[in-house]
């Protein structure tokens, strides 16, 4: 079960919004515990206590505003998500710096039903993207990696290379490319080459016409053309429920 808190002082608002969210966790068959508060310190001082999963945050506040709390999130754990809800749509760009999961505007009903459901499913997403996955060969033995990681995967003969961000050397597991192109198809991975599977968490770009995809660092890798469009559908339905 997913522990949520909604951080707002307007008791009004805080009572229709957590009745919307949990519509909006029931519909994607997703248990929550909500917690509701009217005082940032408190909500930190409980989070440092339980660590909740989501926090949906008011940004204008008395004594402790919305973004003074984001940063302490940060400083305490990068594993909360964290969802901006404000009447304020001009300091969107501000929130940005703080990396919330997304931003949702106060006063239409079913404006911010729609923006939950998108939150909804980026953090169905996210749960999936935390998922270890256990890779063993000779060299490392076993070791469990988290599949947010996974950069992208390359087919060898009759095995499997993982590319892991961060880790220094690619591990080459026995497997197929075309197996785990099943296995990783609800995970974010999209098949871009008859040898490349890639995390599209990691893309920036899936260039059709030269035929490659650029990640985030600004490596690329090629994208043929039995792959490259329906690499650049996927990949543009992904950003959508991101925004």
């Amino acid at each position: 079960m997913l522990k949520l808190a909604i951080c707002d002082d307007n008791s009004i608002f805080v009572k229709e919004f957590k009745r919307l969210v949990e519509a909006a966790f029931l519909k994607h068959d997703l248990a929550v515990n909500i917690s509701d508060y009217s005082s940032g310190s408190l909500m930190l001082d409980h989070h440092r206590q339980k660590q909740f999963d989501v926090i949906f945050l008011d940004i204008d506040m008395p004594r402790i505003n919305g973004f003074d709390i984001a940063s302490a999130l940060k400083e305490f754990s990068n594993d909360t998500l964290f969802v901006f809800v404000t009447n304020h749509n001009e300091l969107v760009y501000d929130s940005f710096a703080f990396q919330p999961l997304n931003f949702i505007t106060k006063g239409n009903k079913d404006i911010m039903l729609q923006r939950l459901n998108t939150v909804v499913i980026q953090i169905k997403e996210h749960m999936l993207q935390q998922k270890a996955i256990i890779l063993e060969n000779d060299h490392i033995g076993k070791k469990a990696v988290s599949i947010s990681d996974v950069k992208y995967i390359e087919s060898s003969r009759h095995n499997v290379i993982y590319y892991i961000k961060n880790y220094p050397e690619p591990i080459e597991v026995p497997g197929s490319i075309s197996a785990l192109e099943n296995e990783y198809s609800e995970l974010g991975f999209v098949r871009i080459h008859k040898r490349y599977l890639v995390n599209m968490r990691h893309l920036f770009n899936v260039n059709i016409s030269k035929e490659y995809v650029e990640f985030k660092d600004h490596t690329r890798l090629p994208a043929s053309r039995n792959y490259k469009h329906k690499a650049d559908e996927e990949f543009t339905l992904y950003l959508r429920k991101k925004s």
